[in-house]
């Protein structure tokens, strides 16, 4: 079975490719056998399409537009079956309705269709389950909004953002280095500091505290707080080149 336009699993029927000279279609008279013929596949499909398992009952061979005497020759040749028919694969068949000749044997029955088309519903069902989100939409792209919330962005003299805490280097001005922030140089010279000091001046950012600027003298260990670094749980301090080793400042 296939899939028809929508997702449902399409039955197809089987006819064999030498049904057109097999010896109960030929038994039919030439005259009559194109229109018995085409009486017998268009009960075929219906039987197929509406799941009856072969069986054609008088409603249904009435809409097909079958004459009495089409269903008469069919029966003859055992292409279909009426009601009290000898045929031991074929179900029996009540009054008015006729059977299609062992539709069971090369065509699947309306259980398994309904069984199959019910194990591919719980297929994509469980597909879709996985796709979930946690928030209980549809996987695949998510929604991106236009207005995100914006990220904090650290001071470079602090190291802090606006909101009070820890955070990491920014992709905007900084007035030093990679190397020297957030504190600066503390009187050794940097020419890759002086550079971020120009960006950041001719970005109209604030002065910068002249405790970091080049040539400032460097503050005594033994009299620095190391305030910054410890705000910033760092074990160096730029303002006096001092680290902290086994809980002491050492220069």
């Amino acid at each position: 079975m296939e899939r028809r336009e929508g997702g449902e699993l399409m039955v197809w029927q089987k006819i064999d490719d030498q049904f057109g000279v097999s010896k109960k279609v030929i038994r039919i008279p030439r005259a009559r056998r194109q229109q018995c013929v085409g009486l017998w596949l268009l009960g075929l499909n219906y039987a197929g399409r509406s799941l009856t398992d072969g069986l054609l009952e008088e409603h249904e061979l009435d809409e097909l537009g079958a004459r009495a005497a089409d269903v008469a020759e069919l029966i003859r040749v055992d292409l279909w079956h009426g009601p009290g028919h000898a045929c031991e694969r074929c179900a029996d068949v009540p009054a008015g309705a006729v059977i299609v000749h062992d539709f069971l044997v090369y065509n699947p029955s309306r259980e398994k269709v309904e069984a199959d088309r019910e194990a591919e519903r719980v297929r994509k069902a469980s597909q879709r389950d996985k796709r979930r989100t946690p928030d209980g939409t549809s996987g695949g792209v998510r929604d991106v909004s236009e207005h995100p919330d914006p990220v904090p962005v650290p001071d470079p003299l602090t190291g802090l953002s606006e909101e009070g805490q820890a955070g990491t280097t920014s992709a905007t001005p900084s007035p030093f280095c990679p190397v020297h922030m957030p504190l600066g140089p503390n009187g050794h010279k940097c020419a890759a500091c002086a550079d971020a000091r120009r960006a950041w001046e001719a970005a109209g950012r604030p002065p910068i505290p002249k405790a970091t600027l080049v040539g400032a003298s460097r503050a005594d260990p033994a009299d620095c707080k190391h305030s910054a670094a410890i705000r910033l749980h760092q074990d160096y301090c730029g303002r006096c080149e001092s680290r902290l080793v086994d809980g002491r400042w050492v220069a």
